[in-house]
């Protein structure tokens, strides 16, 4: 089992949640942050849950937690064994520190994240995503990059600039998720109304000020490589 500290309301609930369950496992983890250790890159996650043959993580949305550990480097046969439970509910997530979390069980062990390790960052929801590059496009911070066989990857987390989701507005299939964002389907919530082949993207006229203006300047960026635009 697998707890992310940050998804619950209070050291209580984390406590009690710990107590409730921990019986079932051989072994309980626990981690101030599940994004930061996720982003971390130092194999952890792989290795502490490779070799289990069911997966309990009490983090945030599922679609979520399956793309963090995804790009931890969870492998897909530890994936397929990943029962994911939604702690965090309809309350904040916020980046807590590891060393604040207790419960009665023995087994308990603490996973922190590598220092300077982001928090905020995308993660890809690889069941919708179409690899149309839109979000490598759009992002003004190289956040994303291109591989040779066309897939979109997030190659630099630490570049992406704190709550901004400008990125997953446009995803004309959902496939970006910020786990941490505050609703649903940009925090890997259950897409409503969707109708497959039809954009999900939002209008230009939805996205905040701050968006439309980083949309501005990646199309004025776009144009000034091609030779359209000159200042």
């Amino acid at each position: 089992m697998l707890l992310c500290r940050g998804a619950f309301a209070s050291e209580k609930a984390l406590a009690d949640f710990i107590d409730g369950r921990s019986s079932e496992f051989s072994k309980t983890f626990a981690c101030g942050d599940l994004c930061a250790v996720s982003a971390s890159g130092d194999g952890r996650l792989s290795e502490v849950l490779g070799d289990a043959d069911r997966i309990v993580v009490a983090a945030c949305e599922s679609r979520a937690v399956e793309a963090l550990l995804r790009a931890a480097g969870v492998s897909e046969t530890a994936l397929a064994a990943l029962e994911a439970v939604n702690v965090r509910g309809g309350s904040k997530c916020v980046a807590a520190p590891s060393a604040g979390i207790s419960g009665g069980s023995d087994g308990l062990e603490i996973l922190d994240a590598a220092p300077g390790a982001p928090s905020w960052f995308p993660v890809i929801d690889y069941s919708r995503c179409s690899s149309c590059g839109a979000c490598a496009d759009f992002c003004l911070f190289g956040v994303y990059a291109t591989e040779n066989d066309g897939g979109v990857v997030v190659s630099n987390p630490g570049g992406c600039k704190d709550r901004c989701p400008a990125c997953a507005k446009i995803c004309p299939k959902g496939a970006i998720v910020f786990p941490k964002f505050e609703s649903s389907p940009i925090n890997g919530g259950d897409i409503a109304g969707d109708v497959a082949g039809r954009s999900i993207a939002a209008p230009l006229t939805d996205l905040a000020a701050d968006d439309l203006h980083a949309a501005l300047a990646a199309r004025r960026a776009k144009a000034r490589g091609k030779g359209l635009y000159k200042k």
